[in-house]
This record gives structure tokens, sequence and C-alpha cells, in this order.
């Protein structure tokens, strides 16, 4: 597919909004549509899922079954210079050109789709660093985040993170960072701060064995 053509699905993507199409790519034939998006920012209806598959496991429990599921699927940063605000062209292809439907783009490296179970252990294995989650929630779209200040952290930068409907987990005096739980729609106003260094999703690590 010529490049200009990816840059046009990606920035059909980065402008959609949840709910109003079944799907933005791929999926022929998956009637599946999103539910109006629940934007509250009370912390109390934050709703994030556990990983159905990673990059540490072979994932082969997932190619036996056939069935369509609706996952937020990760993709991992090659290097610095690749964006931390949305995903990639090749990252849409890698999802369609498996059968998948992406509905939705975050904020972040990442969308939400519709992919049958037994396609997911390839899209993670032709990937860099792919993890997928499951979706208790198809209204919520809230995500684990990593944030990084320029300087040492203030109350302030906490307070700020809960007003933006997030739930703080840890803080790291050491490296002016914290990790939370976000809403999707509150990351580009934490980004607008001049006092945010980067604010990028909570990833997983694989032990070698």
């Amino acid at each position: 597919m010529p490049r200009l053509l990816y840059a046009a699905l990606l920035v059909l993507a980065t402008v959609a909004v949840p709910g109003c199409a079944d799907s933005l790519f791929g999926g022929e034939g998956d009637e599946y549509t999103l539910p109006e998006p629940d934007r509250s920012l009370d912390p109390a209806k934050l709703s994030i899922g556990d990983y159905l598959a990673t990059p540490c496991g072979t994932n082969h429990e997932l190619r036996s079954r056939s069935e369509r599921v609706l996952v937020d699927i990760f993709f991992g940063r090659k290097s610095n210079r690749d964006p931390m605000d949305r995903a990639q062209a090749a990252h849409l292809q890698a999802v369609t050109s498996r059968g998948g439907a992406v509905l939705y783009p975050f904020n972040v490296p990442a969308v939400r789709a519709r992919i049958n179970r037994n396609q997911i252990p390839d899209l993670i294995a032709t990937g860099h660093w792919i993890t997928v989650r499951e979706v208790p929630n198809p209204a919520r779209y809230d995500l684990p985040v990593n944030v990084g200040y320029t300087r040492p952290l203030r109350d302030s930068d906490l307070e700020r993170f809960r007003e933006l409907g997030g739930r703080i987990t840890h803080r790291f005096d050491f490296i002016n960072g914290i990790s939370g739980e976000l809403p999707d729609h509150s990351l580009p106003q934490l980004r607008s701060s001049s006092d945010v260094l980067y604010v990028e999703p909570n990833g997983i690590g694989c032990l070698a064995g």
C-alpha cells in the first residue's frame, strides 16, 4: 500500500470518534459498534483489563479459539523518534492484515480493535513488544500510564493527575515520575503542561528464562 495512503489512514484514525462507525479499518462483515463513551472523570469508574497476550509467552492457548474479541492492542516504540501520542500506519496494517477491525485510536501507540483470538499470537510475533489487554467495559477508554516531569515532583502534579480522572498507583521521586491510571481523553491535557516530559503506556517486561 503506498505511503501516502498509510498517512491518510492514520489521519482518519486520529480524528475518529468512538461509536460513530462500525470500524475504521478492516474487519469486513463485522457488525460490532462501540457504545457511547463514558467520559466521566470519576476515578472510581476507571476500567483497565487484564493482559490477554504478551510477548513473554507463546500464547498457544489462543490459537485454537476463533471467536472474535474486543481488545486493546499496545505497540512498543522501537526508538525515541517514534511518536508517543498515536499508533503508526504500520501498526494499523498489522491489525487489519490479520482480519482485525480498528475501532478507536488511543492517544498513545495503541488501538481498540476487534480481532479473532487465533490471530493474536501472530500479531504479537511480528511486532516490537506488542501486548494485548482485555476490555472489561467497552464504554471506557482508560490506560495504565507512566508520567515523567522535567523537575522534582510537586503535590500539585498529583492533584492535577487526579483532577483529570486519574488514580496514582506509584510515586517515583528519584526519577521525577509517577505511574497510574488515566482516561485516554485526558492525555492531551496532561501533555500540554510544559513541566510534563513524557506520558507513555505502562508496559510489561519479560524475564529471560
